[in-house]
């Protein structure tokens, strides 16, 4: 039922390239932006073709509110939060800090949102996800 979880799942940037492991993105969130989720919210990375979780040296396959809650990933001075997709760890240490792995056996990877027990807003459509982009 939607009223018990609603999902979106992206294959494209925001340009509507696919997702290649190949190249380096960030998933912004806004400060204003999260997921209105009444329980939690999740950011789990799946290969493509296989559609499985990507085996990677951190062991990380999501991003979730919980890893907010803990300290596992860092939001912006601004509220806001930049997790980085990419297949080879970044220098920078926000980067590395809210990386998510990108595989290196697969070409393309997707990624799913899951908000768990989401508001009217977003059961309606209203919300808007946050968007993909290459850097």
């Amino acid at each position: 039922m939607i009223q018990d979880s609603a999902y979106v799942v992206a294959a494209a940037d925001d340009s509507g390239a696919p997702l290649e492991s190949r190249n380096r993105y960030r998933l912004h969130i806004p400060a204003d932006g999260y997921p209105h989720a009444s329980v939690f919210w999740s950011i789990t990375l799946y290969g493509e073709p296989s559609k499985y979780l990507v085996p990677n040296p951190i062991g990380r396959f999501k991003i979730n509110t919980y890893d907010l809650q803990d300290g596992s990933v860092e939001k912006n001075p601004d509220g806001s939060l930049d997790i980085f997709i990419s297949a080879d760890e970044s220098e920078e240490e926000l980067a590395r800090k809210n990386w998510l792995p990108a595989p290196k056996t697969e070409e393309h990877f997707s990624l799913a949102l899951r908000v768990y027990t989401p508001d009217e807003q977003t059961i309606r459509g209203e919300w808007e996800p946050p968007v993909l982009e290459r850097i």
